[in-house]
């Protein structure tokens, strides 16, 4: 898998404000990877937009949480993956009208260490369409311009378009009503036991880097 070129710091961040501003989302604020009505430190915040000249490209610029940071003080592989998520679902849905998708096949690989707190690109593109059946690709870039990860998915279309309007739901001022607890009734790091919304996503990004790690490099 090639990646195209990322786009611009600047570039990316008009994406990502156009994420902020817009009238819809695919998860009601509440996805782990570009929900906006989690905290900073609570979710990954990966807000994807379009960038203007190149159809079929969605970006977003993302500065990791030093929360998510493994043991060498780079942000951890599991986290890798998941930021690796929805920007291939938005490729598919930022020109027409918003379409709710769900994670099918994935393959991938990590090439480098992300660093936490530094400005990052996270770019998703389409690879192909045949009636239901998307192809996507994702990947992190560095802000000056190296490859740290990518990978393939399938995200398949779910039967019931995105089709109400959320405006102002998606803003971190105003979270959506079925948000998350506040931060204050929140655990305090990924470290932290017990069954809560933290932990369970925590599972489910290692299930997605096992299965990646099963599937092997693309």
């Amino acid at each position: 898998l090639q990646p195209p070129a990322p786009p611009s710091l600047a570039e990316a961040a008009a994406a990502t404000r156009w994420f902020l501003d817009s009238p819809y989302s695919h998860s009601d604020g509440q996805c782990f990877v570009c929900g906006s009505a989690w905290p900073e430190g609570q979710g990954l915040r990966v807000f994807t937009g379009p960038v203007p000249g190149r159809p079929g490209l969605s970006a977003a610029l993302w500065r990791p949480h030093p929360v998510f940071a493994g043991a060498d003080g780079q942000v951890a592989p599991l986290y890798l993956w998941s930021a690796l998520d929805c920007a291939g679902h938005f490729a598919f849905t930022l020109e027409d009208k918003p379409q709710r998708m769900l994670l099918g096949r994935m393959t991938g690989q990590l090439l480098g260490p992300v660093a936490v707190a530094e400005p990052q690109i996270v770019i998703g593109w389409q690879l192909g369409r045949e009636g239901r059946k998307c192809a996507a690709g994702t990947a992190i870039f560095t802000a000056a311009g190296a490859l740290r990860g990518y990978r393939r998915s399938v995200p398949q279309p779910l039967d019931r378009p995105a089709s109400a309007p959320w405006r102002g739901r998606n803003r971190q001022a105003q979270p959506h009503p079925l948000a998350p607890p506040t931060t204050r009734n929140l655990p305090a790091g990924p470290r932290t036991a017990g069954s809560t919304p933290w932990n369970r996503a925590q599972v489910c990004c290692q299930q997605s880097a096992e299965r990646l790690k099963a599937c092997g490099p693309a």
